[in-house]
């Protein structure tokens, strides 16, 4: 595995302890199932209102298991021939967050691809549920006023997300699905960073 580096934007949750900064935790393929604990259940995913952000808003739905609309931009990075994009939500409860991340295989800049990994994680306390679809379809829009010297953004823009159905994880506490689609907007890069790791 390999550390890519995320940004946070005055992001309380950015700052949240593990287990529930799920944003150092390893990609879905990896982690071991929770197989004890506390079974899913949707009044796990009631969203507090979106803080006001700063940036291009996203038009995300997310419905099944969970049902919410977010217009808070994502963090989005290039890195070597992968394209990815995280964002964490807080949940009402104590501890408790939504991770939604995205990872375009064999990247090579803005166009439509077949290869795009989402995974959808709710953390709470040791509990982790998880869906996921690990072969989606995704467009990732040309950015024009992307500089050649940004290699980070990778010249995109945003993602124009098709409805994408995302399945529990088998083994584990996780039931139903998740149904995700629309646009994507990628924020800026500020000062603070946080890891993700990923495969």
């Amino acid at each position: 595995m390999r550390i890519v580096e995320f940004v946070c934007v005055a992001l309380a949750a950015c700052r949240a302890p593990a287990p529930a900064n799920l944003l150092t935790l390893p990609d879905a393929s990896v982690i071991p199932p929770n197989q004890a604990g506390v079974p899913w259940s949707r009044s796990l995913c009631e969203t507090k209102a979106e803080e006001p952000f700063v940036g291009e808003p996203s038009s995300l739905t997310v419905s099944g298991e969970c049902n919410f609309e977010q217009r808070e931009p994502f963090h989005c990075r290039a890195m070597d021939d992968d394209f990815y994009t995280v964002s964490r939500r807080p949940l009402l409860g104590d501890n408790r967050l939504v991770t939604l991340y995205m990872n375009v295989e064999h990247f090579h800049g803005p166009g439509t691809y077949d290869e795009n990994e989402v995974n959808y994680w709710i953390g709470e306390g040791a509990n982790l549920y998880r869906w996921t679809n690990k072969r989606g379809s995704v467009t990732l829009e040309a950015d024009p006023t992307a500089i050649a010297s940004d290699k980070d953004s990778g010249g995109v823009r945003g993602w124009d997300l098709p409805e994408t159905v995302l399945q529990a994880e088998p083994g584990t506490m996780t039931t139903g699905t998740i149904t995700i689609g629309g646009r994507i907007s990628c924020r800026k890069f500020g000062e603070q960073s946080v890891k993700l790791l990923a495969p």
